[in-house]
């Protein structure tokens, strides 16, 4: 997957130049007190954004949640058709002493072998036996009798194995269009921080992580899972990406530039019973900060990675909408329910913008709040906020015999909306992303996740995930089944994945 190089630019729906990266529509202007581009044509004022920070992020997002299967042993054609893009095309070739199918380039004739199923489910079948059976990641080294060093290069493999079946699995369900209505919402992970407080007298502190989930709202379904924390990276390889026009930031200063610095404590409104007054009081703290998307979300304290850097929440929104961009299906309509948080928007917004400009995805923010049973308030089918003058709505819901009031505010476009179609961006999971994190939460407590860092904490994040999908599809009625595939077999899985490498049963010889 590639990834768009330049990230400043308008974001405003409906104006000319919205997702326009042409830097002759815009001129920089310091009136509302911070760098920004101004939009002739629409007069906004997008905040200046460093390129570096998002395509890092972007780019390790990709590498941890899509890497092709056949990477997984550093295995690739040398023909130039054997990219991220599109991949080689591979024939049967025999199979090695050991059992394993060797396949070979239809292009450059190379031969090389497949993943062994049988060797690789006696190393991980007992992991995934182990989860399946309720075993807690904090339990299973032990229940398992393995070393630290084995221990974590076997969940490394495991968590690899069962990403990239699911991709595959997804691949396979988008084939056939059909609309797609998700939602995305952030979560402050816990991990290690892995650096000592400045009073000795004090423990070490743990890190707060800026996490955003995408699930699909009919199922449950959770497609993707990224955060702001950036591992340590080669600078020298990303100094490219400093454009020409950031020409102060040079070398190592982006980084620094891009890194998370809580400036205040921001209130929380998610008590607010009233969704649409929560929504105001929303617009209210945004407009409040120096800029819009200058996020306080954690204090100082919680806001430091030994093992990496914590950027500010707006470049890994960026990050997370290009790599859903790039993997969702480009044939079907889209729907995106969105948190509350203008850099959302705008992410969003950068990402999608050629087809929210051709009318197949829709925006929208939302609050949720659990209703009285008794409440008599009635749906409002009209409200314009903020200077943004935003449309919102009002709608009242029963789900699981609880009664619900969800505000919903639509960024693209600014016009009425039917109650019939209001309701139908809700056609069964209220609110799929709190649900995955309140059960992962469960599984691996925030307690034993300070003690993890967040390398392991992102492989425990990738297990839950298949754990989670798979429960979902065994329990609930929908359109993306893994049947006939048994879930919980690793040989099974493999040689899923191996059939999907090659195009054709025939042998090559």
């Amino acid at each position: 997957m590639s990834f768009r190089q330049e990230y400043n630019g308008c974001k405003t729906y409906g104006c000319s130049n919205s997702g326009e990266p042409d830097f002759a529509h815009y001129s920089l202007s310091n009136r509302l007190g911070y760098p920004a581009w101004h939009c002739e044509l629409c007069g906004a004022y997008p905040p200046e954004l460093l390129n570096p920070p998002i395509l890092s992020l972007a780019e390790q997002i990709q590498q941890r949640q899509f890497e092709p299967y056949f990477h997984c042993d550093n295995q690739r054609c040398d023909c130039q058709r054997c990219d991220y893009q599109s991949h080689a095309t591979w024939l049967r070739y025999g199979k090695t002493a050991t059992g394993s199918q060797r396949v070979q380039c239809r292009e450059c004739h190379k031969v090389k072998a497949l993943p062994n199923p049988a060797a690789i489910t006696t190393t991980l079948q007992p992991l995934l036996d182990a989860l399946l059976s309720g075993v807690k990641p904090n339990h299973l080294q032990r229940q398992l009798g393995l070393s630290s060093k084995i221990f974590n290069q076997r969940l490394k493999q495991l968590a690899t194995l069962l990403t990239q079946f699911t991709r595959l699995h997804e691949q396979q369900h988008w084939q056939a269009p059909s609309p797609i209505t998700l939602q995305t919402r952030s979560h402050i992970q816990y991990c290690r921080s892995g650096l000592q407080r400045q009073q000795r007298s004090q423990k070490q502190s743990h890190a707060h992580v800026w996490t955003l989930a995408t699930v699909d709202a009919s199922t449950g379904y959770v497609y993707l899972i990224s955060d702001n924390a950036l591992y340590p990276i080669d600078i020298a390889d990303k100094e490219h990406h400093s454009s020409a026009s950031h020409p102060g930031i040079q070398g190592t200063h982006w980084l620094e530039n891009s890194r998370y610095a809580q400036v205040h404590q921001e209130p929380d409104f998610s008590d607010e019973p009233d969704v649409l007054a929560r929504a105001e009081k929303t617009y209210t703290k945004i407009l409040a900060r120096s800029q819009f998307d200058q996020l306080g979300y954690c204090l100082s304290i919680h806001a430091s990675l030994g093992e990496g850097t914590l950027l500010r929440p707006v470049y890994a929104a960026h990050a997370h909408m290009q790599n859903l961009h790039q993997w969702l299906p480009s044939h079907t309509d889209i729907n995106l329910l969105l948190e509350h948080e203008s850099f959302l928007r705008g992410a969003a917004m950068t990402a999608f913008s050629h087809s929210i400009n051709h009318g197949t995805t829709s925006l929208y923010y939302w609050h949720l709040s659990c209703a009285n049973s008794q409440s008599n308030a009635q749906s409002d089918l009209g409200r314009s906020m903020s200077w943004w003058n935003e449309r919102w709505h009002q709608i009242e819901l029963l789900r699981h015999n609880k009664q619900w009031q969800v505000g919903i505010g639509l960024l693209t476009p600014h016009k009425p909306k039917s109650i019939k179609a209001i309701y139908a961006l809700f056609p069964n999971t209220l609110d799929g992303c709190h649900t995955f994190w309140q059960g992962f939460n469960g599984w691996l407590s925030p307690d034993v996740a300070t003690r993890m860092s967040i390398g392991k904490v992102h492989l425990w994040q990738q297990v839950y995930r298949y754990l989670y999908n798979a429960k979902l599809m065994k329990n609930k009625r929908n359109t993306l089944v893994y049947s006939p595939i048994d879930t919980s077999s690793i040989n099974n899985l493999v040689q899923c994945l191996n059939d999907s490498m090659i195009e054709s049963k025939s042998s090559a010889f």
